[in-house]
């Protein structure tokens, strides 16, 4: 596993514990790396999530090679199945006695996550390419409401309510969605 070293703007993002979050940066910015490390981290304190890309394809090209690049493969105990391939989409991992899980795909078939139990966090990477608030509050409600659940967002463009205090743009920013 190589070591990551966080640029400024990637670490105010992974150091985010805001229920909802967003990192909206240019290409080459290092947002999916920001938001493969920050899953990571939340494997490695025994938390499952779900993270999803916009389609198939660009999850194989882009967000999970980069989730692979920083991943501590040695901990996922599933890991000869081919993924991102795999039949089943989900990496399980053995933390501290405890399995753990991501599950992955795509968020154009965001339905097929709903119903998924224990998962604490959400991460939707490249959200620039079209995701609907309905499909959007249907992924929200995967994440557990105790604890403390996260859904963070990746991408291009500031796809998010801000809320009304907000004084200037900020490319790391929380956003709200109903109640918080």
């Amino acid at each position: 596993m190589a070591e990551f070293v966080p640029t400024a703007r990637q670490a105010r993002f992974i150091e985010n514990d805001s229920r909802y979050s967003s990192f909206n940066a240019g290409i080459g910015a290092g947002k999916t790396a920001a938001g493969s490390i920050r899953a990571i981290n939340k494997v490695l304190q025994g938390e499952s999530g779900i993270i999803l890309a916009p389609n198939f394809p660009q999850l194989c090209a882009a967000t999970f090679p980069e989730l692979m690049k920083w991943l501590p493969w040695k901990l996922v105990t599933n890991r000869g199945l081919g993924h991102p391939y795999a039949q089943s989409k989900v990496l399980k991992f053995a933390i501290e006695g405890k399995e753990v899980r991501i599950y992955y795909g795509s968020y154009e078939h965001f339905e097929s996550f709903q119903g998924i139990d224990g998962v604490s966090w959400l991460w939707l990477d490249d959200v620039n390419i079209a995701l609907d608030w309905y499909a959007f509050d249907s992924l929200d409600a995967c994440v557990l409401r105790s604890g403390h659940p996260q859904v963070w967002t990746t991408g291009r463009e500031a796809y998010v309510e801000l809320s009304e205090d907000r004084q200037e743009p900020d490319p790391i920013l929380t956003f709200v969605r109903g109640q918080a």
